[in-house]
């Protein structure tokens, strides 16, 4: 088993993973401005379950495409399969894949992401 430290970026949406985070970063509502912060701190970026909520658009294609430096999209959620929307977001990364030269997929099984934090500012 391989552990990363990493941080959901939550406030102001869409939803992104800062995975090797050394500390927090600004809950930016520009999320450029979030994955260049999170490549500052020499960690990754990945953009949470696009297909979350009943419109199925918690991450809009258009926002996809538009911002650069991430390292790829979570491909599922087990969480979303609780809440509104679809836990499945392999449309959303094939869209992508076809006009990025790279981009990862990433699966979240468990749901301990969503536990309350027991820490201050966390």
């Amino acid at each position: 088993m391989i552990l990363l430290p990493a941080l959901e970026v939550t406030a102001r949406c869409p939803h992104i993973l800062h995975v090797g985070a050394t500390g927090p970063v600004e809950p930016d509502e520009n999320r450029q401005n979030v994955i260049d912060s999170i490549s500052a701190q020499n960690a990754f970026s990945v953009l949470n379950h696009p297909n979350w909520q009943s419109h199925y658009n918690h991450c809009p294609q258009e926002l996809m495409e538009s911002l650069v430096g991430y390292t790829g999209i979570e491909i599922y959620n087990g969480v979303i399969e609780r809440l509104e929307g679809i836990p499945l977001a392999t449309d959303r990364w094939d869209r992508r894949c076809l006009r990025a030269k790279q981009c990862g997929g990433l699966g979240l099984t468990t749901p301990t992401h969503h536990r309350r934090s027991t820490s201050p500012g966390v």
